[in-house]
């Protein structure tokens, strides 16, 4: 609280309109906490390549040297997606970069210097742009990759007024209008880091086996930024020089820089001819950082040291890596009036330790750059700085409502969703443990979740499998000894659930390797849990396809059995078509030379003596691929992204003359254009993919295809 007599509350009378303004501001960013919700419903449903808008309320009161400060705000956001539906010309509009805007009102009121101000802005920008679709293509062949951080321009007017008493003794009218691009290039340094005396082999062979990661790292870019003034004071009240009071009552006469001048007034009712009433200022911050880039283990450590050029007190790129340059203004000699920036080296280091994220940054001023033409030079030198920082991860939090039914799931684990039953982990921070629970769907939501297995270190992927007879098999990779060593090996477990109660888990097969894709064969003949591993993780090379039988009569499990072992591959994916029918498992995935090719597993073998192990889907070079059943019809559907961008679709169709129960009968004996025929050509994806999915939907009979890129959802559907 103020001392009595200390600090004054000055009350300063406003318009009511403006005041009508204010509360209305204020009662409605009340409602501001339901805008996450609102997003997550709202815009989740918004069709890809449509304009959606979301409103953005703010409001607040600070406090400094004993002042009050209200600020009210009233903004509004607008996203659209990469694909735009419409046709011609109106297709460049709402669809063809993605954009995102956003424009805002705000007012706000300084109790300290009894300042009222209106400002209104707007910026239309875009982030993380895949540099493929724009950059020429001699950078991917010699090796550079890179991507656009960030592309944006901007535009605010802010009207302010000085009052005193409750009347005006100063307007301000500020326009601001800028724009700028981030950017990041990278080259792969195995060609050189060979080349170094006696570490130089040993870091090519920790890069070879994935252990270690090594770049060279480039951020360039820059920021333009014109701001332009004009400020007018009002005649009867106008500063006048010499007066120990700066307000004075005669209207008649203002000095300025010692010669009397007659206002006159001009339309906004202050006076036109006042020194200093109009300043125009341009800055353009030039963006610079050069250094290494490494991963290791997995890439659970990052590191990045180099040197960078950054931005000091200026607001325009207050630490952002920039040298800021102030010209005059044109006509005026020297053309650059100053130039502003920090020299730094640094070491920024990140370990994720999967219940915990500790980041530690070196830093070392090596030189301030302040150079003011026609005064001195500033140039000093900075300590070493030091700073670390901590995130624990925060507890899973199950809500049982849509659309958030559970947030925060633990780091690297996935969920389950079948026959009205979600299986996720939740973590418990206060703790420090994970464990499986399965929730049953109940009405529009899901009941509270059962506990299957406690204390799950390392939680991976997770399957769930119905069974006949209400029996429900629950299947997930944990990682032990993780939280010491985040290069520990997967080991399966599994729990049956027999229709009243989930049954203690068992420990299904021990990898001695990463998991890296696992699925359930469920067929009329036979039960097999296929999964693919590799000794390295997030590695396709070297990659073992293994498959464990099970016995649903007596829920017991056989021992692990290699399917095949793939030199390297681009992608893989598994699926069956379903218990109902005798069709086995396939195995599809693309080689590293590009060609798809597919291979079956009936439980027990992958192929009959003398008969071909595998079948080519597709000759077409490819990246990414993604399989479905569709067990009605007893089909597959392969999705294949080929190198061109092509989405093309392939069918599984079974053997018309197929003799399932015959030892000796041969699931790879027809050619390929008769078990995998080209279904069509679904679309056209541009730039870099990093998933792709696909799915079959029988209440609407359509095959839906989803893909990533960007961080952007795409999808096409097929009925």
């Amino acid at each position: 609280m103020l001392a009595l007599g200390e600090n004054p509350i000055t009350s300063v009378k406003l318009p009511r309109w403006l005041a009508f303004a204010a509360d209305s501001l204020a009662s409605a960013s009340a409602a501001q906490g339901a805008y996450a919700d609102l997003k997550s419903s709202y815009l989740s449903k918004v069709p890809d390549g449509k304009l959606s808008a979301l409103p953005s309320l703010s409001g607040g009161i600070s406090e400094e040297d004993g002042y009050l400060t209200y600020t009210y705000g009233l903004g509004v956001a607008w996203e659209e997606g990469a694909d735009a539906p419409s046709k011609g010309g109106l297709g460049i509009g709402p669809g063809l970069l993605g954009m995102q805007f956003e424009s805002e009102a705000k007012i706000e009121f300084n109790g300290q210097s009894q300042a009222l101000s209106f400002e209104v802005g707007g910026s239309i920008g875009k982030e993380d742009i895949d540099l493929e679709d724009y950059a020429p293509a001699f950078l991917k062949k010699i090796g550079i990759e890179g991507s656009l951080n960030k592309v944006f321009g901007n535009a605010s007017t802010r009207r302010s007024t000085s009052l005193a008493g409750g009347l005006w003794a100063e307007r301000e009218v500020c326009t601001s209008v800028g724009a700028g691009l981030d950017l990041t290039l990278r080259y792969n340094l195995e060609g050189m880091t060979g080349k170094l005396p006696y570490v130089g082999p040993l870091l090519m062979l920790a890069d070879k086996t994935g252990a270690l990661k090594l770049y060279g790292r480039l951020d360039a870019g820059g920021n333009i930024q014109n701001t332009s003034t004009w400020r007018t004071l009002e005649p009867g009240r106008a500063a006048e020089v010499g007066e120990p009071d700066p307000l004075v009552t005669r209207p008649i006469l203002t000095r300025a820089d010692d010669l009397q001048l007659t206002p006159n007034r001009h339309c906004f009712g202050g006076q036109e001819n006042n020194s200093g009433a109009y300043a125009n200022e341009f800055k353009l911050g030039v963006s610079f950082g050069a250094g290494f880039e490494g991963s290791g283990l997995g890439d659970h450590l990052n590191v990045h040291a180099g040197i960078e050029i950054t931005g000091n007190e200026d607001d325009l790129v207050a630490g952002q890596p920039s040298l800021v340059i102030t010209p005059n203004t044109f006509g005026d000699w020297p053309p650059i009036k100053r130039v502003q920036g920090d020299v730094n080296a640094f070491i920024r280091a990140k370990l994720d330790a999967y219940i915990t994220e500790i980041e530690k940054d070196w830093t070392i001023n090596l030189a301030r750059i302040d150079h003011q033409f026609t005064t001195e030079s500033l140039l000093t030198m900075a300590d070493l700085t030091v700073n670390t920082v901590e995130r624990p991860i925060a507890s899973t939090v199950f809500t049982g409502t849509r659309p958030a039914v559970v947030r925060n799931l633990p780091k690297g684990s996935s969920y389950a969703l079948c026959g009205g039953r979600l299986a996720f982990g939740r973590y418990d921070q206060a703790l420090g443990r994970t464990d499986l629970v399965v929730s049953l769907a109940v009405g529009d939501g899901f009941a509270a979740p059962v506990p299957v297995a406690t204390d799950v270190e390392g939680l991976g992927k997770v399957l769930l499998v119905e069974l006949p007879a209400g029996n429900v098999l629950l299947i997930w990779e944990e990682r032990p000894g993780l939280l010491s060593n985040l290069e520990a090996y997967s080991v399966l477990h599994a729990a049956r659930f027999d229709g009243t109660a989930w049954q203690s888990a068992r420990q299904v097969a021990a990898l001695h390797s990463h998991l890296c894709e696992m699925a359930f064969f469920e067929t009329a003949l036979t039960n097999s849990l296929v999964y693919v591993q590799s000794p390295r993780y997030a590695e396709s090379t070297e990659t073992a396809v293994r498959a464990v039988g099970y016995d649903a009569a007596s829920d017991s499990w056989g021992a692990p059995q290699t399917v095949q072992a793939i030199a390297g591959r681009r992608d893989i994916a598994l699926a069956a078509v379903g218990r109902d029918s005798p069709e086995p498992g396939r195995i599809v995935y693309a080689r590293d030379s590009g060609e798809v090719a597919s291979r079956y597993w009936d439980g027990w073998r992958g192929a009959v003596p003398g008969g071909e192990s595998e079948r080519p889907v597709t000759a077409a070079s490819s990246r990414k691929l993604a399989l479905c059943p569709e067990p009605e019809e007893e089909l597959l559907f392969a999705t294949i992204l080929t190198e061109a961008g092509n989405l093309l679709l392939h069918a599984y169709v079974p053997d018309p003359l197929r003799d399932p129960l015959n030892p000796a009968y041969d699931w790879n004996g027809r050619e390929s254009p008769l078990m995998w025929p080209f279904a069509t050509n679904l679309t056209t994806v541009a730039g870099t993919v990093e998933d792709l999915a696909n799915v079959w939907l029988p209440d609407c009979g359509c095959l839906l295809n989803v893909w990533s890129r960007l961080g952007g959802l795409y999808a096409s559907s097929l009925d």
